[in-house]
């Protein structure tokens, strides 16, 4: 079975410093998928995290240490994610955000998948068209 593969941004690297149940799913799931941290998201985190903490009273250094032990469980990248494949970053975030989009869509249809796929067969299939 082919590992998957997920980009991680910069509000989920922050996110897994600042809040244990985040930090514990990634752990939990470094044996079967690919984490990959685009290098700019690596970086605003690095940024946001050590403003965000100051501004809270705590100690930037012990979370920037937190981040780059979390940083560790990825793979950090820069723009071409697999260098053989020339994919961007930004074809894999269209491709992701279409199927979020998708998904979501899928969520709020009152008819199950099955029903879907018969309103369309049904409108594909009607013979009769309206006036425009």
């Amino acid at each position: 079975m082919e590992r998957r593969a997920l980009v991680l941004d910069a509000n989920i690297l922050i996110r897994a410093v600042l809040a244990e149940r985040v930090r514990r799913v990634l752990e939990a799931h470094a044996d079967n998928v690919s984490f990959f941290i685009p290098e700019t998201a690596y970086a605003e985190a690095e940024e946001r995290l050590a403003r965000m903490v100051a501004k809270h009273g705590g100690d930037p250094t012990k979370a920037l240490a937190s981040l780059r032990s979390i940083a560790a469980v990825g793979t950090l990248v820069g723009l071409d994610l697999d260098p053989d494949r020339h994919l961007k970053l930004k074809t894999l975030a269209e491709h992701r955000i279409r199927g979020a989009l998708l998904d979501y869509l899928r969520h709020i249809d009152p008819l199950p998948r099955s029903g879907v796929t018969r309103r369309a067969d049904a409108r594909r299939n009607c013979s009769w068209r309206p006036n425009l």
